[in-house]
């Protein structure tokens, strides 16, 4: 009995050893590719693309043309190789209406409650290239730039008071 067993279990390790044996051998790799120069996007700014974006500062009417505390820039900026300045655009920017963000019924409410029409945005139809890395051979940004206004410069700007208290 006890060498029926021992064959048994040398059979089932043999059968197990040569199915091994046999097996194909399965690989998987995966990879990441970093694309030096990856592709460069145009976004068009309007409803029919679900695209719109607004600049908006809490608390604040960028729209007030009377009492301004802050000029507000949105800037398409081109860079070459090197990371190398090659232009620089300022986009427009004009008021929020409904109409920037029409492609939404739900978001009527979101406009009331952030306050959307007291901020900016690029008008309805604007095109904006987006696209590459800080190592590509070119590359294009949006760089919002909000800087205090200056009040030697521009009469409707707060003045030096008024910041004091903000």
């Amino acid at each position: 009995m006890s060498i029926a067993v021992i064959i048994i279990f040398v059979v089932l390790f043999a059968s197990m050893g040569i199915r091994t044996v046999n097996r194909q051998i399965i690989q998987a790799s995966t990879s990441i590719e970093n694309d030096a120069n990856p592709p460069a996007l145009s976004i068009i700014t309007s409803p029919s693309n679900n695209f719109m974006f607004s600049i908006n500062i809490f608390g604040v009417d960028l729209n007030n043309k009377t009492f301004q505390l802050f000029d507000v820039s949105l800037l398409q900026t081109y860079y070459g190789p090197g990371y190398s300045l090659i232009n620089q655009t300022a986009v427009p920017l004009v008021k929020c209406t409904d109409q920037h963000f029409a492609f939404d019924s739900s978001i009527a409410g979101t406009l009331n409650n952030f306050q959307m029409d007291r901020g900016l945005c690029p008008p309805i139809g604007y095109q904006l290239a987006v696209g590459g890395k800080a190592t590509s051979n070119s590359s294009s940004f949006l760089n919002v730039l909000i800087t205090r206004c200056k009040s030697a410069s521009n009469p409707a700007c707060a003045n030096d008071i008024v910041f004091g208290m903000v």
